[in-house]
């Protein structure tokens, strides 16, 4: 008989908040999710920022609140389909595909990183951050030193006191030494003039 009474409850449950929902409005939604979202309840505010978007509420935020909340649920792979999916209605978003590049980077495909960093330089050749990154992402990854150095000079003529300098700086410098180390010594042993 208990058995019984659960089996028929929860459906009609169910029914009504499906019905209440549809009488909730976008507003309403997101400000739900970004509660949810606050308090760390980060599948609850995945679906009522999903549910927001369906009803019109301003895609912007909705994207960018779906990412946040499935980074912080470290989550990179639904944070990253939620990024790409927005980036197929808004391509200009140089934020949102600045985002999506890093989460490639996090998911170890620097290649698809690093088409979406130079998607932006195309599109805004004075983003500074977009350089270091860039910069940062061909020494590391890809061993592409020459194209590392100059985005990342790029980066310091652009923000010389930027938050990346000194790292920037580092790197072109540990880049410089380790070209000057493989440099080779001559046969007589003796070692060319600027190597140590």
């Amino acid at each position: 008989m208990f058995l019984a009474g659960c089996a028929h409850g929860p459906a009609h449950g169910r029914t009504t908040l499906f019905q209440e929902m549809r009488s909730v409005s976008s507003e309403t939604l997101f400000a739900q999710g970004v509660s949810h979202a606050l308090r760390g309840d980060h599948l609850r505010a995945e679906q009522y920022l999903t549910a927001a978007g369906k009803r019109g509420h301003d895609p912007e935020l909705v994207a960018a609140w779906l990412v946040r909340v499935c980074v912080r649920a470290v989550r990179y792979r639904a944070a990253l389909g939620h990024g790409t999916q927005y980036l197929r209605d808004h391509p200009l978003d140089n934020w949102m595909r600045f985002v999506v590049a890093n989460l490639y980077d996090a998911l170890g495909d620097p290649m698809a990183a690093e088409a979406e960093l130079e998607a932006i330089v195309g599109a805004d050749p004075l983003l500074p951050l977009v350089h270091y990154r860039l910069g940062v992402l061909r020494s590391e990854h890809l061993a592409d030193l020459a194209a590392a150095r100059a985005h990342l000079r790029k980066y310091l003529l652009l923000a010389p006191d930027g938050a990346h300098a000194a790292e920037a700086q580092s790197i072109l410098g540990s880049s410089a030494r380790a070209r000057i180390r493989r440099q080779p010594w001559p046969s007589n042993g003796t070692p060319r003039e600027g190597t140590p």
